[in-house]
């Protein structure tokens, strides 16, 4: 073979095709398949997907504007990368899975707990950096460090090896950066397998800096139902999923997976990466990778790079480009090579010896760079992911669970805020419903509106809340009815409580109404009015529990929030009401809510209970101080004063603290 001129183009055989890509599972099908140059640009220039709703201009969250895509369709495996720059001029790299695959809620879930892992490697130079990780438009999106092209238009390896090999003396400096990367990353995160190290997944700025992206976000791709059964039955892979999902699961790209890695993926370790540097290492000098694949079809190509993987051994980089390339640089990427992990290097530290060795001899200085440390903003969007990660997967159970609910962007904020609201994290449920009203469609967005304006009246923004809801029912003047309760609350937070008994007048009599009466009342200390009222409403409840009793038959269910509630029951009416006959209560079945198969359920009747015992109690409105005493007694066992807001949200509260904890369905 005769020496080549590194400075002289790569040739158009080489190539790195997304063997996996969809639209080439197509094409072959209709015996179109496209030659391995065309799939080679097709993946390395910036292709847009007409299909995406982001686009460049697009503004996300009102805050980062689109300013560039890298990768989707047909240019990428399932993951699309946004350039965004924020109001003031800040560039990050958003990345995320394409708009097709948004609704397979396996890929979400993994996207998710892999993008924790990239943010638990942290800061250091040679990885580009996961910043934090956020949801937009129902979307988890991260948020990383932007690496800017440099003079040429290039950002990665991939794009400067499309114009040239590299020289020696670069390709060391990328090859010792690598190592110091994966010794930090491996270090941070023991046990870590990047296995998909490849050109394209190397980007290199301005300075020369490499900088290794990409940590296994999205290593499943979508394959056709007759392309699945091809692999099958040719045994590519030993283990091929073939159960009713449908989906192949490829751990790396062909041209830079080591032998083990088409055997078992799941199972290789970080010598796989050791032998994909190899590759890369050699494709650097060279300009093509250590192995070229021709064929008529994708499983015959996929076939076929297995075999040279496994069995073939690479030419010699000195008969490619002659002695320019030292023996000593030459044998530390055949040890890269080699075929059993085991005869690779043993570590990254060994590799990189090996690597600061030749340079020395070359006389070159290797790039030495402190970690920069995380500013404490950093520290605490960082710590904010965590937490909004624990609710985005709280939320994508939820949507297993629930079959046939509203799966649009603002019904999944909705979602997200709810569980916040159950674990009482106030700032991330009002992010979360800000998200949601940003969404809104004006016949569903009330319930946003409804939920932000009682978070902002709990922690005093009237104002704020005033301005929302005027502005909405301007819009919408039927929503009213849903929105009374926010209504009533920031007219009594504003003094304003004629306002506030106006909004109730068009309203039957409810216990619902009379709820937000009592709030009103107590709002402006009109203590005899509240008591007269609460007194009613106690008399209400009793009246309804002493028909509920009186009319059990003992082949009944009976349904309670609580499994002491019918004792509590018991002991409560047998105070109240001395002449009420307990025994039917006695011999019905008992089934805690949420598992009630009949009627009566006394959840609702055992809540307001509590409220109204616990509320004379409070303003001493019971007819003797004994009987407040008891009557406050009462109130605490029955679990007042959370029992009836609890009650009021039992399924909200009931499906993120018991359902979703347990993974599993309450029938």
């Amino acid at each position: 073979m005769e020496p080549r001129d590194p400075a002289a183009k790569r040739p158009l055989l080489h190539s790195r095709p997304e063997l996996w890509d969809t639209v080439m599972a197509e094409e072959e099908k209709s015996g179109n398949v496209r030659p391995v140059a065309q799939s080679t640009l097709l993946i390395e220039n910036d292709v847009v997907d007409m299909e995406e709703p982001w686009h460049v201009g697009y503004r996300l969250d009102d805050r980062f504007e689109i300013v560039e895509i890298r990768g989707g369709k047909g240019a990428s495996g399932m993951g699309i990368v946004y350039i965004v720059e924020d109001n003031h001029g800040r560039r990050s790299a958003v990345k995320t899975l394409q708009r097709r695959f948004r609704q397979e809620l396996q890929l979400l879930q993994r996207f998710v707990r892999e993008a924790r892992t990239w943010m638990l490697i942290g800061a250091h130079p040679n990885i580009v950096c996961a910043r934090r990780l956020d949801i937009i438009e129902a979307v988890p999106c991260l948020f990383m460090e932007y690496v800017p092209s440099d003079n040429q238009g290039t950002h990665a390896l991939s794009q400067r090896l499309n114009q040239s090999p590299l020289t020696v003396e670069d390709t060391l400096h990328l090859a010792h950066q690598f190592c110091t990367g994966m010794i930090h990353a491996t270090q941070a995160v023991p046990g870590l397998v990047h296995r998909d190290i490849k050109p394209e997944n190397l980007l290199i700025d301005g300075e020369g800096v490499l900088k290794i992206t990409d940590f296994g976000l999205v290593r499943t791709k979508a394959i056709s139902d007759d392309t699945l059964e091809k692999l099958s039955q040719s045994d590519l892979f030993e283990d091929l999923p073939t159960d009713i999902t449908r989906i192949g699961s490829i751990f790396g790209t062909p041209a830079y997976m080591a032998p083990e890695q088409f055997m078992r993926a799941s199972d290789v370790t970080f010598s796989a990466d050791i032998y994909s540097l190899g590759c890369c290492l050699f494709e650097a000098l060279t300009g093509m990778p250590p192995f070229l694949i021709q064929g008529d079809t994708t499983v015959e190509r996929l076939l076929k790079m297995k075999q040279q993987h496994l069995t073939a051994e690479p030419p010699f980089i000195r008969d490619v480009v002659g002695d320019s390339c030292p023996l000593a640089l030459e044998k530390i990427i055949r040890r890269c090579l080699s075929k059993l992990p085991r005869e690779r290097w043993e570590s990254y530290e060994d590799l990189n010896i090996a690597l600061l060795s030749v340079m020395d001899t070359l006389d070159l200085t290797p790039r030495e760079m402190a970690c920069p440390n995380p500013t404490p903003l950093e520290v605490v969007e960082q710590m904010r992911s965590i937490t909004l990660l624990e609710g985005y997967d709280q939320a994508i159970h939820m949507r297993k669970l629930r079959e046939g609910q509203d799966e649009s962007p603002y019904a999944f904020h909705l979602a997200l805020a709810s569980y916040f609201h159950c674990v009482d994290d106030d700032t991330e449920e009002e992010r979360q419903l800000s998200k949601a009203l940003a969404l809104k469609a004006d016949q569903v967005g009330y319930e946003a509106v409804r939920r932000l304006c009682d978070l902002w009246v709990k922690h005093g923004h009237h104002s704020r809340a005033d301005v929302v809801l005027r502005a909405y029912l301007e819009n919408t003047p039927d929503a009213l009815e849903q929105l009374l309760e926010p209504l009533v609350r920031v007219a009594c937070g504003l003094g304003d409580f004629a306002r506030a008994q106006e909004v109730l007048a068009p309203f039957e009599d409810t216990q619902r109404v009379r709820l937000l009466r009592a709030e009103i009342y107590r709002a402006e200390g009109d203590t005899c009015a509240l008591a007269n009222l609460l007194k009613k409403m106690h008399a209400a409840v009793l009246d309804r529990l002493s028909n509920k009793v009186a009319g059990l038959d003992a082949t009944d269910t009976v349904g309670w929030a609580r499994s002491d509630d019918p004792v509590l029951l018991e002991t409560v009416l047998g105070s109240l009401l001395p002449d009420l006959d307990l025994a039917p209560l006695k011999k019905v079945s008992h089934a805690i809510w949420p598992s009630i198969t009949g009627y009566p359920d006394f959840a609702p009747d055992m809540a307001w209970l509590s409220y109204t015992l616990g509320e004379l109690a409070a303003i001493g409105a019971a007819a003797t101080p004994e009987a407040s005493r008891t009557f406050a007694q009462f109130a605490e066992f029955l679990g007042y004063p959370s029992r009836l807001e609890k009650h009021l949200e039992r399924d909200e509260y009931w499906f993120w603290m018991a359902e979703t904890q347990s993974g599993k369905k309450t029938d």
